[in-house]
């Protein structure tokens, strides 16, 4: 059995837990946002996003990694 067994302390739970889910849920948005924005990384003009550069990393420090052992990472 549920050791939240009545309406109201779920409820009271809940109204404790929510604003910091909701800091949480607004933190990763815009990490999201920052992680995928593109960028000069080298000064060359060409753009691309930290995504983009953490996956080329990988590669490069993996030679011969399949696009399954990509996946994981």
């Amino acid at each position: 059995m549920s050791e939240y067994n009545n309406k109201s302390e779920i409820d009271r739970i809940y109204s404790q837990l929510s604003p910091r889910a909701n800091e949480l849920y607004h933190f990763i948005l815009s990490y999201y946002d920052y992680m995928n924005q593109p960028r000069d990384y080298d000064g060359s003009g060409e753009l691309v996003s930290m995504v983009e550069i953490h996956l080329l990393t990988i590669i490069d420090d993996n030679p011969g990694i399949t696009v399954s052992q990509l996946a994981k990472e």
